[in-house]
């Protein structure tokens, strides 16, 4: 639905056309995948179109054709909550990501149910591309709701341990793999996951430096570096601060024990 909203050049000055499935199609669309797909017992290909259609789903533009319901008497006259310029077009105010008519908590537990314990390497790619799309659906300006950034904040560590049990990353092709999914590829996929959102700095920091110890396999530490290396960049300086102790501990023991 969104996949390819950037894919234009610089140059392309043709504005965007409207979603192809309206917001409250997509949202009936959630509740009847939800309601009827046990994604899980799916086999391989059923469950990768799944996740196809979930990422679709939160990368949809929220709401820009549902102006009637960002207006509070119910019209469309140009006068909703968040309408700076009265035309009736902003969409300032989120409906929340359109993954079915309950509530953000639930939204997030039927997400989580569909993908948790995913072992495919191509499905992978995708729950953790999901993932990292997540939080600009939840805690977005436009997608946003404060009950959807409330849910997400309560649900950040059951997040967080979804993509987790990925790290590290141990996956090796095999011999004539004709999957052609790379170790690099995962493990730099994972990363984006596993930052999505600075809600996870006090989960992912301390599981990442569980894999800088002196006694790991060189590839696990390479790995932790590469991923504490984007924690750093993704959540801050606010969000690591409590973890620069432990981080120059671990540092330390990788520089005395090479």
């Amino acid at each position: 639905a969104g996949a390819g909203a950037g894919a234009g050049g610089a140059g392309d000055a043709s504005p965007a056309g409207p979603p192809a499935v309206s917001y409250d199609a997509a949202v009936e669309m959630a509740d009847r995948f939800f309601d009827a797909v046990h994604v899980p017992s799916l086999v391989q290909a059923d469950r990768q179109r799944s996740y196809e259609l979930l990422i679709a789903l939160i990368s949809r533009p929220g709401g820009s054709d549902a102006k009637g319901a960002l207006d509070g008497d119910g019209d469309d006259d140009g006068d909703d909550v968040g309408d700076d310029d009265g035309d009736g077009d902003d969409t300032a105010v989120g409906l929340g990501p359109p993954l079915g008519s309950m509530s953000a908590s639930q939204q997030l537990e039927s997400v989580v149910a569909a993908c948790d314990g995913e072992k495919d390497p191509r499905n992978v790619l995708l729950v953790c591309e999901l993932w990292a799309l997540l939080p600009h659906a939840f805690c977005g300006p436009v997608t946003g709701t404060p009950a959807h950034r409330a849910a997400f904040a309560a649900s950040a560590e059951e997040l967080y341990d979804v993509v987790a049990m990925y790290f590290p990353v141990s996956f090796r092709p095999p011999p004539g793999d004709s999957v052609r999914i790379t170790h690099e590829q995962l493990a730099a996929t994972l990363r984006g996951a596993m930052c999505a959102s600075a809600c996870y700095a006090p989960f992912a920091v301390p599981h990442v430096l569980e894999s800088l110890e002196p006694s790991k396999n060189p590839r696990v530490q390479e790995d932790a570096l590469a991923a504490l290396a984007a924690c750093g960049s993704a959540f801050g300086r606010a969000a690591m601060a409590p973890h620069l102790p432990t981080v120059w501990g671990a540092l330390r023991g990788l520089l005395l024990h090479p």
